[in-house]
């Protein structure tokens, strides 16, 4: 789980979870009140792995012969719906966030 980049205070699973959940919103730590903003990494990354690979799965599948096209929906649904609850069990853990304070300072500056 990642940590406060200011004071090292982890974030819960449940603050990264809501995060992920409302747009990738940013996640306030609870002690020094820093903003943090999920990076543009972990919003590909986990696009990419939920929606993505089950799709060339599938299609490996069907092109290969393994599977009829006609059965598949059934299948493919309960497979795309485990998949995604274990995505979601297991992203905060690797979710990175950032703060953008330099950022932010200068356009105060200006």
């Amino acid at each position: 789980m990642q940590k406060c980049q200011k004071c090292s205070e982890p974030f819960t699973w449940k603050s990264i979870m809501k995060s992920c959940f409302l747009g990738y919103k940013l996640i306030k730590c609870g002690s020094c009140n820093s903003e943090h903003y999920v990076s543009l990494i972990t919003r590909i990354g986990y696009s990419t792995f939920a929606g993505i690979i089950p799709m060339i799965f599938v299609y490996v599948l069907i092109f290969t012969k393994v599977i009829n096209i006609l059965n598949i929906f059934r299948e493919y649904f309960i497979a795309l719906l485990l998949w995604i609850t274990l995505l979601t069990l297991i992203m905060p853990f690797f979710a990175r966030y950032h703060i953008r304070e330099a950022r932010e300072n200068n356009k105060i500056e200006r």
